[in-house]
């Protein structure tokens, strides 16, 4: 891994480590701009927001030999890191959490590139065979009226800072809509009467831990997927209309027989027509249902708690650059 000389003078502990920060500090004066663009595979892919850059670091090894202490880096790996984005990405990067939702995930070559108002790239981080360990779609609620964003974490097996100070395409930071909390449809199978009364869905989201091994004396890192994790589906639902899903419940939970339902999400924008996103549900059965302390006017509301073997996520035409 590339960190530079700082990195060898800064020892703290038994980690050592380099923020994106600093070195963008050292490199050049302070910059204001909050304007970041995720490049894959050399290509730009769409404006980011809350980027959460990584530390770059490495354990040191301390071990004695004849009466000294030798330093040196014994494993370096950069930490994940993280961003929301809106609609306005492009179809590569759609396609890329697509496949981790399946479980399929691939990796990509790829950087962070902060840009300036005057449009030059002020400094980048790219990082190497990286692949997304965590997506989390927002909360829907028909009483929100602020817009939401993607939330998306990923891990690399290496980064490295530069400074290349390019020109850039305004083009680049355009941003797309975002999505409103309020406009979402939701549909189960035999439940479609039910799934209209849905006021509120906890937002979902899958992801990976990933396993990290180190080979050669280079102690290169290489990342693989651990198992999938899926988040269970909760929604609120007045208590008048969620008939369906305590009669499900009893059915399956109570009565132990087997009724496993498919069903969708649909995320839209503040018009409730234009489809951004879809989440098509499969293996879905209950886990709980009961009634809360919660209201809407005067309707009581329940709760459902719903389970998933499996999640395909696709974006419509509405929601790529």
């Amino acid at each position: 891994m590339m960190l530079g000389t700082e990195v060898n003078q800064n020892v703290r502990s038994r980690i050592q480590t380099l923020r994106f920060e600093e070195v963008a500090v050292g490199l050049t004066p302070v910059v204001s701009t909050q304007i970041y663009i995720l490049e894959l595979d050399g290509k730009p892919v769409g404006r980011i927001n809350s980027v959460s850059l990584p530390t770059l670091g490495g354990s040191l090894d301390l071990q004695t030999v004849n009466g000294q202490i030798p330093k040196h880096i014994a494993q370096s790996k950069p930490d994940d890191f993280a961003f929301e984005c809106e609609t306005g990405m492009s179809r590569i990067f759609f396609d890329w959490i697509k496949d981790s939702f399946k479980s399929n995930y691939s990796r990509k070559n790829g950087a962070v590139v902060a840009v300036g108002h005057d449009q030059v790239e002020k400094y980048r981080m790219d990082f190497v065979n990286a692949m997304i360990t965590a997506f989390a779609l927002p909360k829907l609620d028909r009483s929100s009226k602020g817009p939401e964003r993607l939330s998306v974490r990923i891990s690399s097996e290496d980064a490295k800072i530069s400074q290349p100070g390019t020109k850039t395409s305004a083009k680049l930071y355009l941003s797309g809509a975002a999505l409103s909390p309020a406009g979402f449809k939701v549909s189960i199978d035999k439940l479609e009467k039910d799934c209209e009364a849905v006021v509120s869905i906890e937002s979902i989201s899958a992801g990976t831990k990933p396993v990290v091994d180190y080979y050669g004396r280079s102690r290169i890192p290489t990342i693989s997927p651990g198992s999938t994790r899926l988040s269970d589906i909760v929604m609120t639902v007045p208590q008048s209309k969620a008939i369906g899903f305590f009669d499900w419940f009893e059915k399956t939970a109570v009565g132990g027989k087997t009724d496993s339902r498919n069903g969708t999400v649909e995320y839209s924008g503040p018009d409730s027509k234009t489809t951004y996103f879809t989440l098509n549900l499969s293996g879905m059965g209950l886990t709980e249902a009961a009634t809360t302390d919660e209201f809407v006017g005067k309707e009581r509301l329940a709760k459902v708690k719903l389970y998933c073997e499996s999640m395909d996520f696709s974006a419509g035409s509405a929601a790529v650059l």
